[in-house]
């Protein structure tokens, strides 16, 4: 072969190899392209379902914060509504016993006043009807015994009054605290439950995501490896 030829040959190996090279790395290029193509899909897609059960997550217990919270406060409504109706029945109680004793007292001050009308008449003069000294004086003691009677059956009736209505108010008023601190109590530990639930869902996004972007770099990693190995 002359040297010409040999030149002409060797010419045509050099571009042959040259092409080939452009083709073997055009299609590395394109196994790594797709490789990352396909690891960022694959880390979008752990993404958004990470953060797809996240959101469930968050809204589920944000809604049995929401319901526990709803049955606290209507089970102390409930509570303070039977305290205020034990205190209403308590002061009719207390009226109607103390409205009884005052009744007894007028009855006893208008009672000593007909009895001691009617002693004096009985022991008045027989002759001349006029009343004797003694028919006053037993008039009188009468009168007066029955009027500080009387009095002090009324005097009683409000007293006991105020007595039972102040202890009415007082067993209301400690029952209404009672339900406001076991209220707060279950609602702190609601919300405690709360915090426990947000944490957790936190928790598993914070490894869902992380394990999205492990498995698209993987990918990516593995595309541009098997595109070197094209070269």
């Amino acid at each position: 072969m002359t040297r010409a030829g040999a030149a002409y040959e060797s010419g045509k190996l050099n571009a042959l190899a040259n092409q080939i090279r452009g083709i073997t790395g055009a299609e590395a290029t394109r196994i790594s392209s797709v490789g990352s193509i396909y690891g960022g899909l694959l880390r979008s897609l752990g993404v958004i379902d990470t953060e797809k059960l996240f959101s469930n997550e968050s809204a589920a217990a944000l809604a049995k914060l929401n319901i526990k919270d709803i049955a606290v406060r209507n089970q102390q409504a409930v509570a303070d509504m039977n305290a205020d109706r034990k205190q209403q029945s308590e002061y009719i109680k207390t009226d109607q016993a103390a409205d009884t004793k005052h009744w007894w007292g007028s009855k006893i001050l208008r009672g000593a006043d007909w009895f001691g009308g009617a002693a004096r008449t009985l022991l008045a003069d027989s002759k001349t009807g006029r009343q004797t000294v003694e028919g006053r004086i037993a008039g009188t003691v009468i009168e007066l015994g029955g009027a500080a009677w009387g009095l002090s059956w009324q005097h009683q009736s409000i007293q006991e009054r105020a007595a039972g209505k102040q202890t009415a108010l007082y067993e209301a008023f400690n029952t209404r605290i009672s339900n406001q601190e076991l209220a707060s109590v279950n609602l702190a530990q609601y919300q405690g439950d709360y915090y426990g639930d947000m944490v957790g869902a936190n928790e598993r996004r914070a490894l869902g995501l992380t394990s999205a972007e492990i498995t698209g770099a993987f990918q990516s990693a593995t595309g541009a490896n098997l595109g070197r190995g094209r070269r």
